[in-house]
């Protein structure tokens, strides 16, 4: 990844933290840049050389968040492909990618697979109006988010499997339901939620059969295989 290191200052970090600081500098980069090392085992916990070097190239001033962005923008790329829907989640956190050795410098793509996504939610930006609309629609839509789209960086809480939604029920006619979650009430789960007398907490069922699909407190529950189907 870098070529023809000189280490200009290889200095002790201060005192409380367990680690020395190089100062590095490579023919990709105008500037030098920082690389930190455990003092314990020597592993890189922290590296400044893409940070810099998409700064550099192609101005970017914060690689994490620019990488956040850059997923979550390929996703809804996807999406409006086949619906007008836009994609969103709960949380996005950044897998440390410093140490990797890639053989080579990565790519904006190779970075952005390390960003990981927590509980996607779904606004739903389609004309429906009706709740049957809303029902057919969102199984369209778990279909193709099931089987078509790549939930390889998603990962769920317990009850979010597989997303909630938003959609505005003035549509429909309602103007008195309010939705919780800062209106993605709605959902499509995956499994059947029951008590356990002998874990003593709910705890799914038929996770890989059973798919949940909720419009305002009414709850439709198919087969999986039935929402897969041609």
């Amino acid at each position: 990844m870098v070529e023809k290191d000189i280490c200009y200052g290889c200095s002790w970090m201060g005192p409380g933290v367990d680690g020395y600081e190089f100062t590095m500098s490579t023919n990709y980069l105008d500037k030098n840049f920082i690389v930190s090392l455990a003092k314990e085992n020597f592993e890189i916990y922290e590296n400044d050389f893409l940070n810099d070097y998409y700064k550099e190239k192609l101005g970017i001033t914060d690689l994490e968040n620019y990488l956040k962005d850059y997923k979550v923008k390929k996703l809804n790329e996807i999406i409006s492909q086949s619906f007008n829907a836009e994609i969103g989640f709960n949380n996005i956190f950044m897998k440390d990618y410093s140490d990797i050795n890639y053989g080579q410098i990565p790519n904006i793509d190779e970075l952005s697979n390390f960003v990981e996504l927590h509980d996607p939610k779904i606004e739903i930006k389609e004309d429906l109006k009706t709740k049957d609309e809303l029902l057919n629609y969102l199984v369209k839509f778990s279909k193709f988010f099931i089987k078509d789209f790549d939930t390889s960086n998603i990962t769920y809480s317990q009850t979010s499997k597989y997303f909630r939604y938003k959609y505005d029920y003035t549509k429909l006619g309602v103007n008195n339901y309010t939705d919780q979650y800062n209106g993605y009430g709605g959902y499509v789960l995956a499994g059947n939620y029951k008590y356990s007398e002998e874990q003593g907490r709910y705890v799914v069922e038929d996770e890989d059969t059973i798919v949940r699909i909720n419009i305002m407190g009414n709850v439709t529950t198919f087969n999986i295989e039935d929402i897969l189907k041609d």
